[in-house]
C-alpha cells in the first residue's frame, strides 16, 4: 500500500483547513463570537503541519 506525498498530504491538509475556518465561522455566528477550544486546536495544529520545513 502506497502512502501520500508531501505534495499530496499538503493539499488534503489546506482542504481540512479551509472546511475547519467555514466551520469556526459558522459556529460564531451561531453562538454570537464563542470559539470552540477543540476547533482552534485542530486549525493551529493543521496550520502547524502546513508550515512545517521538509
Amino acid at each position: 500500500m502506497m502512502g501520500m506525498t508531501d505534495k499530496q498530504f499538503d493539499a488534503h491538509n489546506k482542504i481540512l483547513l479551509r472546511i475547519y475556518e467555514d466551520t469556526r465561522k459558522e459556529i460564531e455566528e451561531l453562538t454570537g463570537g464563542k470559539k470552540s477550544e477543540k476547533l482552534e486546536i485542530l486549525i493551529k495544529d493543521t496550520e502547524d503541519s502546513l508550515n512545517r520545513p521538509y
